[in-house]
């Protein structure tokens, strides 16, 4: 269940759900692999790394759509350059059941009750 923002890596675990719940103030970030690395990389690693790294994209970008069970070009425009994309486009694109947050008024305790001081345990 996404109430807020789920950005970055938090979205690999909300694809591997087999249920998803979203609401209209739910906001997803997609976005392209980021490349880090050390301060102190030599040349010959740096361009290892560069192959790898399409290589390693590419198939990350396949594996997320797989998980989401939506087309990879559907996913490429999320993430090219990288949008934010609402719970209700996620629940639209069917990969997500949209609901409403109903404050449960009965639950919370009443306006005089929250102006009584605390007694110490």
């Amino acid at each position: 269940m996404v109430l807020g923002e789920c950005s970055s890596a938090a979205i690999w675990p909300l694809a591997a759900c087999r249920r998803r719940i979203v609401t209209a103030h739910s906001v997803l970030l997609f976005h392209p692999l980021k490349w880090e690395s050390g301060e102190h990389v030599s040349i010959d690693e740096a361009a290892e790394w560069a192959r790898h790294f399409a290589h390693l994209e590419q198939d990350m970008d396949g594996m997320l759509a797989r998980l989401l069970g939506v087309a990879p070009e559907v996913l490429h425009h999320w993430m090219k350059p990288g949008r934010y994309v609402s719970g209700k486009e996620l629940a639209a694109a069917g990969l997500a059941e949209l609901v409403e947050l109903v404050p449960q008024v009965g639950l919370l305790p009443s306006a005089a009750a929250r102006r009584r001081p605390r007694r110490p345990s």
